[in-house]
């Protein structure tokens, strides 16, 4: 188990921060965390559904869009500041 926050927990923190009191923060925070468990279920639970032939393709090939993610992400940054 991991409990190191991802980005969008940071991203949520610096919104509730900058609400106007300690209750908008608390409840900024409360329903940011009972609007990430639908997904959490959904991918927990896929496992469940997804061949292990499906899953081992997927983790064989996570591998290349790690290294392709970032390429594709600089480009599309290329385009948006020519426009």
């Amino acid at each position: 188990m991991d409990f190191l926050p991802c980005g969008f927990v940071y991203l949520a923190l610096a919104g509730a921060a900058s609400n106007h009191g300690v209750l908008e923060g608390m409840s900024y925070m409360a329903l940011f965390g009972l609007g990430t468990i639908p997904m959490m279920l959904v991918i927990s639970l896929s496992g469940k559904f997804i061949s292990i032939k499906a899953r081992i393709g997927c983790k064989n090939e996570s591998g290349g869009s790690y290294c392709t993610c970032p390429v594709f992400d600089s480009a599309w940054g290329d385009v948006e500041r020519e426009c």
